[in-house]
């Protein structure tokens, strides 16, 4: 988790939802379209993925925490289902998998 999407050196770089269309080699361009973020550099003849920018502040607090294994983790969110039951979105493994024996004779 230490992709913070900046290229080497602080280089400068470009960033948008599609590639530049001349870009020079050795370029770095963060793409925004992908989640999260993916800054690649151009080899001359492709774009190749240098990293993810998936670094979490060191801020505390929701508002500084804008990752999926953040929303994931803290997830409050809840749903109703068919039979009118609320229940929360976040759910153990051991209640989403139950497992069975394969081998069941009916």
């Amino acid at each position: 988790m230490t992709g913070d999407g900046r290229a080497t050196n602080s280089l400068v770089t470009g960033a948008g939802i599609g590639f530049p269309a001349n870009p020079t080699v050795g370029d770095y361009f963060l793409r925004l379209d992908y989640l999260p973020n993916r800054l690649f550099r151009y080899s001359g003849t492709h774009w190749a993925r240098v990293e993810d920018a998936v670094r979490t502040n060191i801020t505390p607090g929701a508002a500084n925490n804008q990752t999926q294994r953040f929303s994931y983790v803290n997830n409050t969110n809840t749903y109703t289902n068919h039979e009118g039951q609320t229940m929360t979105e976040l759910q153990p493994l051991s209640r989403a998998l139950t497992p069975s024996a394969d081998n069941n004779e009916s």
